[in-house]
């Protein structure tokens, strides 16, 4: 170990008691260190040092019988360091009441570690103790590093202080419990810095270590058995005092908290109106202040089922989208009715309706991982246009082609309409002027919903003038001028007279474009008078015209 000069120092000023034991074990003394070998080296009286700090009296210090460097290293123990009980001096014996401590070396190479052990009697086997102890670090340069204090009981660690840093006048509790397995036992404590740094160490004191046997605590070591560890929270808050224990303690009350383990600090405030969340229920034993292990309870929220559907048309596929939420968690499961018998598990599903219907009702229940579920229901219609049109003329002709076009169409908000191939408009109700010639054309109206059309035609046909003319009197003498009474027509399909005379006897009933009366009766030529006619005419589009008139047959 040649070459070493790290410095450590451990104090033990220190009170250790077991109760019940018939006597208190005080202490004193230590010594030993891994990185000096003891053969080579012995055992002096420090004081006056000029590597201990002044005012330590009764210092034990290692005298390795080498030059280690500048600064050798040493243990010392101060015997005169006040107390941390009632500030007292803590006397020191080779083997107070009994007791002796052994200092020991239990360290790896490269850190200097002050260990002491005593055997302490009196334990009952099978009882827990509670082992504690105050350390601090009062070291001085060089003597300054940080580092630990732990205890055992026979080799099991039972107590580990946090890092000690160099603070005056600062104590830190250590505690640790165990479980005596014998009538007499060894605590063992020790300490070690936490750098191995050439010229360094620590200085380590502790004072007041107990041992004492541990009240165990009425709340015991069981968790509440809960009647219901989970609850689809139906309402805004929720009475805990609804959940009950099956295991509780005598002289104990169930309570609740926010975290675990159990503390009264983090108990709920109100327990009777909690919202959603995770709780913790344990038993409380006022009397020693306690809490038994928790048990979780968990409030699971409603999940709040919503959906929303794009705009369609009747006949192509709709897009659902999932729009639900849940405050805790997440929703893991869909079921959604179309409304038209067919269902989906999907989160997002494509769905077609096959027609018939405008309007469905959907529904979509969500399910929570945690098992709570809710439904809506919202309805989908199809506002599919209907378009149709009227118009008028129905029977535009060559002198009057103009049409005027009334929308009757639904559901609709934009048109477009074509003209035969003519002309084209997106006037809800336009008009149109055809050529003035005798023609069909084909006119077209879609009418738009957003992306959802419907089309439709009708024929319209400009047709001729039909053009008529009645004489109202005609000499029929041979003399090619007015020798028969006709109807006289242009672009007519048919014509119908019938002639009586004024007595209302039948003379003559034309039939056909070209049919003529030519003033005969019977054969014999009928005598001059006023005589009376009705006719019917009839166009090429079906138009028929009526009328009657007189006319006066003159012979000369």
């Amino acid at each position: 170990m040649q070459g070493i000069t790290t410095h450590f120092r451990f104090t033990i000023d220190s009170f250790i008691k077991l109760l019940p034991l018939t006597a208190l074990v005080a202490f004193g003394s230590i010594f030993s260190t891994q990185a000096q070998n003891v053969v080579n080296g012995s055992f002096t009286d420090m004081t006056g040092n000029s590597v201990t700090p002044a005012g330590w009296s009764n210092v034990l210090g290692y005298n390795p019988g080498t030059n280690l460097g500048v600064n050798p290293t040493v243990d010392v123990l101060d015997i005169n360091f006040t107390a941390f009980f009632n500030n007292a001096a803590v006397a020191v014996s080779p083997s107070p009441d009994g007791g002796t401590w052994t200092g020991i070396s239990s360290i790896p190479p490269d850190f200097e570690n002050e260990a002491i052990d005593q055997v302490v009697s009196g334990f009952t086997i099978g009882t827990v103790y509670q082992l504690s102890f105050y350390a601090a670090n009062f070291g001085g340069t060089p003597f300054n590093d940080p580092g630990v204090v732990s205890a055992y009981i026979n080799g099991t660690t039972v107590a580990v202080s946090p890092t000690l840093n160099l603070v005056a006048n600062v104590w830190t509790t250590v505690t640790g419990t165990f479980v005596a397995s014998a009538t007499s036992m060894t605590v063992h404590v020790d300490a070690i810095h936490n750098t191995g740094n050439a010229g360094s160490g620590g200085y380590y004191s502790v004072d007041g270590l107990t041992i004492i046997p541990l009240t165990p605590c009425g709340a015991g070591t069981d968790a509440p058995t809960l009647s219901q560890t989970s609850l689809c929270l139906t309402t805004p808050t929720y009475d805990l005092n609804n959940v009950t224990a099956s295991n509780t303690p005598a002289g104990t009350t169930l309570t609740w908290h926010t975290g675990t383990p159990a503390t009264n600090a983090n108990t709920v405030a109100n327990s009777v109106a909690v919202s959603s969340g995770v709780y913790y229920a344990a038993f409380y034993d006022a009397v020693n202040d306690c809490y038994s292990p928790t048990q979780p309870f968990t409030l699971n929220p409603f999940p709040v089922a919503d959906f929303s559907v794009p705009s369609v048309c009747l006949g192509s596929a709709v897009n659902f989208m999932d729009e639900s939420t849940v405050g805790l968690g997440s929703v893991n499961q869909w079921d959604w009715t179309f409304g038209d018998g067919n269902t989906s598990s999907n989160q997002n599903p494509v769905h077609t309706y096959a027609g018939g219907n405008t309007s469905y009702n959907v529904t979509l229940t969500v399910t929570s991982a945690a098992g709570c579920s809710n439904s809506v229901t919202l309805p989908i219609t199809f506002a599919n246009p209907v378009a149709s049109f009227t118009y008028s003329p129905t029977d535009p002709d060559v002198i009057n082609p103009t049409v005027q076009f009334t929308n009757t169409s639904s559901n609709a908000t934009t048109y477009a309409w074509d003209f035969g191939g003519l002309g084209n408009s997106t006037q809800t109700n336009p008009s149109f002027n055809f050529p003035n010639v005798v023609n069909t054309y084909t006119v077209t109206l879609i009418a738009y919903a957003g992306n959802c059309t419907d089309t439709t035609s009708a024929l319209i046909t400009v047709n001729d003038v039909m053009i008529y003319s009645v004489p109202n009197v005609f000499s029929p003498d041979n003399d090619g001028v007015n020798d028969e009474f006709q109807v006289y027509t242009e672009n007519a399909a048919s014509v119908s007279v019938t002639i009586v005379n004024r007595w209302g006897e039948f003379i003559k009933e034309l039939d056909g474009l070209t049919e003529t009366w030519d003033g005969t009766f019977q054969g014999k030529e009928a005598s001059e008078g006023v005589y009376f006619f009705t006719y019917i005419i009839t166009d090429k589009a079906d138009k028929t015209i009526e009328g009657h008139g007189f006319v006066q047959l003159i012979r000369k």
